[in-house]
């Protein structure tokens, strides 16, 4: 099954996570839109959102966006460094996904989002 836009929508991830894994805490929604908020308060009001993706995010980025290139994140590179019990593994075995560790570079793409569809663009990302 590949993940949709509606599926982030509906919030149907942690929907399925909370009834599968009932004894582990998720994020609350105020807990989502707090962190959210917190690195939108860091970007300039009324400015586009650029976003960097890698993986998943650049064969399906999901997010509406006004214009993609590809890119090269220097600084950060790909890595098995993130355990994870929910894409990889379970509870008690956890497994490696990639995610951006200090150091070297990553390509990717980055996508231009339209600063009047920024929050809600990005509230996909957070849900995702």
């Amino acid at each position: 099954m590949s993940l949709t836009r509606a599926d982030l929508e509906n919030d149907l991830l942690r929907a399925t996570f909370r009834r599968v894994n009932p004894e582990v805490r998720v994020l609350s929604d105020a807990e989502q839109e707090a962190s959210l908020r917190e690195i939108l308060e860091r970007h300039e009001p009324g400015a586009d959102v650029w976003l960097f993706g890698y993986g998943s995010l650049v064969w399906n980025p999901i997010v509406h966006h006004e214009e993609r290139r590809v890119a090269r994140l220097h600084g950060f590179h790909r890595s098995f460094c993130l355990w994870s019990h929910v894409n990889r593994g379970s509870l008690q075995r956890p497994g490696l996904v990639l995610g951006l560790d200090s150091g070297g570079s990553c390509r990717g793409v980055t996508y231009r989002i339209a600063a009047h569809h920024a929050v809600d663009e990005l509230r996909l990302l957070w849900r995702r």
